[in-house]
């Protein structure tokens, strides 16, 4: 096979390194690790040295000198990132998420088997190893889709190395920084409901996170505004629109689902109107459980003509959950109290029976409480996402995130999207993808 006259990452004859090349790579490696580990920990540990001997030797110790000496980890911090350590760090921490939900392609042949070589987060060049029966160019000519795959600029200059059995090296010429975000495409939506058969939430450090209703039939989604809450409700409900479940829409605020109108789902957006999609999807779940009882199986899918699973998203579901005291009979706010009343029964019993008729609740909200959440509902709400921030402490217990979980998630970033999610057991960090208002429209 050709070989680029420029070089590579490779030997420029194309054969592997020699064994004392690698030891001596891998002793290179090894000692610049400790050099920094060495340089990191001396430098927070040299104010803790420098407060110790003037309190316990000197006996002499002011509030300005411990200031001063707390200056060092300081500018140590700020040089660290200036020169781009902690932020590549991150970088590559996003990029080892994205390079995994790429597995799907990768196994059906779109894309060839890749890895990306970077520095402090920046990709330098890229190592293909080509599918049986690929020839030179095709491979050459996939270096283009890796790049727009990982949303990385396609126009970089490159140079190729090829090597033995369709193995080739790509070095960029520049340094090419990863994407801290990504935006879900159609394509994306659709690569993602064809892999599986759950919604993908978003992507963690370990790969996609996956909602299977199938195993854990309703999913909370908590977050203050702004924080990339709905969006990530939109996610799921694109996917499942395009996995073919039916979808029934309450949106108390009119604006957030409205763009469901385009696929024929016309959202409920008053308590009454509400109320009555609850009883709709209420004694369909009763059609169906009783056509279960009649075939003599304990679930819908096991019938030999299985209907589409409903997925039922509730925004703002505080506007319907949170009752409060009931008016008074003469009062005109009693109607909606009486519907609201009604929607939380139907949501309480779709949520303990709605397994078994495929029907499964898509709940968004902000800083629920006990008002919100009460005990029986709750208990059903196994599965439950908080996006950037729940609202508050009360918030994060009533989700059951603890403190130490809390802690570990805050400091993973704020950011629009950004997750911590359980389905059950255990809480994952993850980021949930961007859809635009153009890719929600254009599903079909």
């Amino acid at each position: 096979m050709p070989s680029s006259s420029r070089g590579g990452f490779g030997p420029p004859s194309g054969e592997p390194p020699s064994l004392a090349g690698s030891l001596l790579g891998l002793v290179g490696h090894t000692l610049w690790f400790a050099v920094r580990m060495t340089v990191s920990l001396w430098v927070i540990a040299i104010p803790v040295l420098v407060v110790a001997y003037l309190y316990f030797v000197r006996r002499h110790f002011l509030s300005w000198q411990l200031a001063l000496v707390s200056l060092i980890p300081a500018i140590w911090l700020v040089a660290a990132w200036r020169t781009g350590h902690l932020r590549g760090n991150w970088r590559a921490h996003s990029l080892r998420r994205l390079n995994a939900s790429l597995g799907p392609a990768v196994d059906a042949k779109i894309l060839p088997r890749h890895h990306l070589c970077t520095r402090r987060g920046e990709v330098t060049g890229i190592e293909i190893w080509s599918h049986t029966g690929w020839s030179h160019d095709q491979t050459i000519a996939s270096v283009d889709k890796i790049l727009a795959a990982y949303r990385l600029p396609t126009d970089v200059e490159r140079t190729v190395t090829a090597h033995a059995h369709g193995h080739i090296t790509v070095r960029l010429d520049a340094l090419v920084p990863t994407p801290p975000a990504f935006e879900a495409t159609v394509d994306q939506l659709r690569t993602w409901v064809s892999a599986s058969t759950g919604l993908t939430l978003g992507l963690s450090a370990k790969g996609p996170v996956m909602w299977d209703p199938r195993k854990v039939p309703h999913l909370l989604v908590v977050g203050v505004t702004g924080s990339g809450k709905s969006v990530t409700g939109y996610s799921l409900v694109a996917q499942a629109i395009l996995a073919e479940y039916q979808v029934v829409a309450v949106d108390p605020k009119r604006l957030d689902l409205a763009w469901l109108t385009a696929y024929g789902v016309q959202p409920a957006i008053t308590p009454e109107q509400s109320a009555a999609a609850f009883a709709f999807t209420e004694a369909e779940m009763e059609r169906r459980l009783d056509e279960c009882k009649a075939a003599g199986v304990q679930n819908v899918r096991d019938l030999p003509t299985p209907p589409a699973p409903v997925l039922v998203v509730v925004e703002e579901a505080a506007e319907l959950l949170e009752t409060g005291n009931k008016p008074t009979k003469d009062s005109p706010g009693l109607p909606s109290w009486l519907s609201r009343a009604d929607c939380l029964e139907r949501i309480t019993s779709l949520a303990r029976l709605g397994r078994a008729a495929d029907i499964h609740l898509l709940l968004l909200a902000q800083r629920p409480d006990a008002s919100i959440l009460t005990g029986q509902l709750r208990s059903q709400l196994s599965a439950r996402v908080v996006v950037q921030d729940a609202g508050g402490p009360e918030a994060m217990r009533m989700v059951g995130l603890s403190a130490d979980e809390a802690e570990t998630f805050a400091a993973s970033g704020p950011r629009p999207g950004r997750f911590v999610a359980t389905f059950g057991s255990g809480w994952t960090v993850g980021q949930a993808p961007y859809v635009s208002m153009e890719t929600l429209k254009s599903l079909r």
